[in-house]
């Protein structure tokens, strides 16, 4: 394949003088075969490129439209970075490099870590669209008008909002916040998860606690059977809810916590599928929904305390 691509190289007279040819192979699990595939680099340049055309998201990663040349020049350029700390990693003679890309730094250290940086650098450019008129101005702003409109809840959405207290409103808010222009911000959501398995665990001890006391409650003869009647009074009833819903919190919060688990969502791009997944499924309101559960039962929960202090009168 080199032997290939050197010949095509020299056919064309209007290829930079200083090119770099670099071949990669990767193993693909679907076609069960070896592919390989090649790309130029240019330092005068700063930039990769091919012989013949291709699609723009081998350089983007289909991640953004490259909303202008400039835009997808920094998407190139943060390739192109790529390539200078792979040299380095490979090359014994690291003043080669320094010198050739001219890069501030006296060791292979320098230059992998420089280049790292300005990979990191260019590609986050070229996320946030710098330089274009809808540039982000933070993590939270959308830079897209049809992602960053005012939307609508659906009506099942804002029955769950009332029924557990506004919490999954609450969420809605915090997600958005970490998954912007299908794009994750990463720290924020290991922040937010944290803070969401605290308050999850947090619920578990009030559950077993309350959980036993009602069992203990009904478990006094004269209160579960009261004589002579077959019905049940306010405070049996409350008491059985009660029960149900630290039930219910309990196993909730169990398989809550083991859909969340931090080796899960090691990596950015774990954490992007994460969503990319549910928001194409269920959407990101379900998904407040479903992470709202044990606090609101761990809210209801209490509801039915005072009713059981009520007298034991028949209710049905």
């Amino acid at each position: 394949m080199a032997g290939q691509v050197l010949a095509r190289l020299e056919a064309h007279d209007n290829c930079p003088s200083d090119v770099e040819v670099v071949l990669h192979a990767r193993y693909d699990a679907k076609e069960a075969k070896l592919m390989r595939g090649y790309y130029l680099a240019s330092p005068s340049l700063r930039c990769i490129f091919w012989l013949e055309m291709v699609f723009v998201n081998k350089v983007t990663y289909a991640v953004r439209a490259a909303m202008s040349e400039a835009h997808l020049g920094l998407a190139v350029e943060s390739h192109f970075c790529v390539l200078i700390y792979i040299l380095v990693c490979h090359a014994t003679d690291a003043s080669r490099c320094v010198e050739k890309y001219k890069v501030d730094g006296d060791s292979s250290y320098h230059v992998c870590a420089i280049g790292h940086q300005m990979e990191i650098l260019r590609y986050e450019m070229f996320l946030h669209y710098h330089g274009e008129p809808a540039v982000r101005g933070s993590r939270t702003e959308s830079a897209l008008p049809e992602k960053g409109r005012l939307r609508v809840h659906t009506y099942l959405f804002k029955v769950f909002s009332w029924i557990f207290f506004g919490m999954p409103t609450l969420y809605l808010k915090e997600l958005r916040k970490v998954w912007v222009d299908e794009t994750v911000y990463y720290d924020g959501w290991r922040k937010f998860t944290d803070a969401l398995k605290r308050d999850w665990e947090n619920s578990i001890t009030p559950a077993t606690v309350l959980l036993s006391t009602n069992v203990g409650f009904l478990a006094i003869q004269s209160i579960d059977n009261s004589p002579g009647s077959v019905h049940r009074s306010l405070a049996q009833i409350a008491s059985y809810v009660s029960a149900i819903m630290s039930l219910f919190n309990y196993i909730t919060v169990q398989i809550l916590s083991r859909q969340h688990r931090d080796y899960l969502y090691e990596t950015s791009n774990a954490t992007m599928n994460f969503f990319d997944r549910r928001e194409n499924q269920v959407g990101l309101e379900m998904v407040a929904i479903t992470i709202s559960l044990p606090t609101g039962l761990f809210i209801w929960r209490f509801a039915p305390i005072d009713s059981s202090s009520l007298p034991l009168t028949d209710w049905v």
